[in-house]
């Protein structure tokens, strides 16, 4: 069972902000920035070629919700996507990141990830984005 199964079956716990029938979306423990967040199908697919049209269809729109949610709780000056594949998949199970970024140094984004937050943080964090999320629901 992947990581992403074991939240979906609540076996270890995750700042979920996102969540329907097909995708969840929650925080990154290692994020880019604060408000990363993973949108994952909720059924193991390995990799994006895996992931099929409808599913794919679902974690876009989750993305859209999440954007906006993060765009009101950040102020962003923008928002970044990242898929990996293969050997730079570390959960196993397709998913998308999503994450606020900056301008920093000429508005050139940052991947190196920032202290890992507290618990306290994220909870936060999460907290705001789910606010935002379930206005636009």
């Amino acid at each position: 069972m992947t990581l992403v199964e074991r939240i979906v079956a609540r076996e270890i716990p995750a700042e979920i902000v996102y969540e329907d029938e097909t995708v969840i979306a929650f925080l990154d423990i290692e994020p880019v920035n604060r408000g990363h967040t993973l949108i994952c199908p909720k059924h193991h697919h390995s990799n994006f070629m895996d992931v099929p049209d409808n599913v794919m269809l679902n974690v876009l729109q989750a993305a859209r919700i999440v954007f906006q949610a993060l765009s009101e709780v950040y102020g962003p000056d923008g928002i970044s996507f990242l898929q990996n594949n293969g050997a730079f998949n570390e959960l196993g199970h397709y998913h998308l990141h999503i994450f606020p970024c900056l301008k920093e140094g000429g508005g050139r984004v940052r991947f190196k990830t920032i202290s890992k937050p507290g618990a306290e943080t994220l909870k936060l964090d999460a907290n705001a984005i789910r606010a935002c999320v379930s206005q636009s629901s």
